[in-house]
């Protein structure tokens, strides 16, 4: 007598003699994954450029807030996206659409939270560096100013 593998999930029983639509799941799912952190990689590496934009710590707020709602926003079209490839995959959805659809959201916002700490960790980086550069150019020219008053006295 033969035994075919089974997994237990929240809607039943799903077969798992043939792993090709689960291959192909994967397989889409994780390029899916690839490019969207890629693109997420891209935005992110490029907010330390835009520190010089900003002519105030206000600017270089709102700029983080906007980033860190644009995460957000993105983490919810990627989940959609995610939760379409699985449907298309293993043809209907192994639960309720309603619970898959509320751990992808549950999912996405994790991520996006651990994104904007992320993004707040680097904004304050940036700060703290920023003030110690300035802090040591007024020394520096605290310096020059007192050798240019000694030499012309």
């Amino acid at each position: 007598m033969t035994q075919t593998a089974e997994t237990v999930t929240a809607g039943g029983t799903l077969n798992s003699a043939d792993p090709a639509p689960y291959l192909a799941l994967f397989s889409r799912w994780n390029a899916e994954l690839i490019d969207f952190y890629l693109g997420c990689l891209q935005q992110y590496s490029l907010i330390p450029f835009r520190v010089f934009d900003f002519r105030s710590v206000e600017s270089m707020m709102q700029a983080q807030t906007d980033f860190c709602r644009q995460v957000a926003e993105d983490c919810k079209a990627e989940a959609k996206k995610l939760a379409e490839i699985a449907d298309e995959e293993l043809g209907e959805s192994s639960s309720s659409p309603e619970t898959t659809y509320e751990a992808q959201l549950l999912k996405a916002q994790e991520d996006a939270r651990q994104i904007i700490r992320l993004a707040e960790q680097q904004a304050e980086r940036i700060i703290a560096d920023a003030e110690k550069e300035a802090a040591q150019r007024r020394q520096t020219n605290a310096g020059l100013q007192a050798e240019g008053d000694s030499a012309a006295a």
